[in-house]
């Protein structure tokens, strides 16, 4: 009897063994969109075609203020890479603020730095 169970117990074991080598392979279609190129962001988020090293620093404040109201308008159905483009977005308008500021009546510097925050605090306050 020991020995037969003894051999019944080796067969489930070598039964489950076998079973757990066998792999079956399922094929998985993933669609993956095509990453928007720099001036297609900036065109959708700006709403112009303009080359941002050279935007003059009177043009910022209305180029920030649209940004933000894109934001405004679309963030709620955004995923992290939607989000992750606006950072892009608003890095190069960052950018040349930095350089340009200077130029700026102290009332439009407030102008941008608030569309900055708001950013922010939208993109801490988005649901995932």
């Amino acid at each position: 009897m020991k020995s037969s169970f003894c051999l019944l117990v080796l067969l489930g074991i070598a039964s489950v063994t076998t079973h757990a080598q066998t792999t079956t392979t399922t094929k998985t279609t993933v669609t993956q969109t095509t990453p928007a190129t720099d001036e297609d962001l900036q065109k959708h988020f700006l709403n112009e075609t303009i080359d941002l090293s050279k935007a003059r620093a009177e043009e910022l404040p209305d180029l920030f203020d649209h940004f933000i109201s894109v934001v405004r308008e679309e963030r709620r159905g955004w995923n992290y890479r939607q989000w992750t483009e606006a950072e892009q977005v608003l890095g190069r308008l960052v950018a040349r603020y930095q350089v340009v500021h200077s130029g700026l009546p102290l009332e439009e510097r407030v102008r941008i730095r608030a569309a900055q925050t708001e950013f922010k605090t939208l993109k801490s306050t988005r649901t995932r």
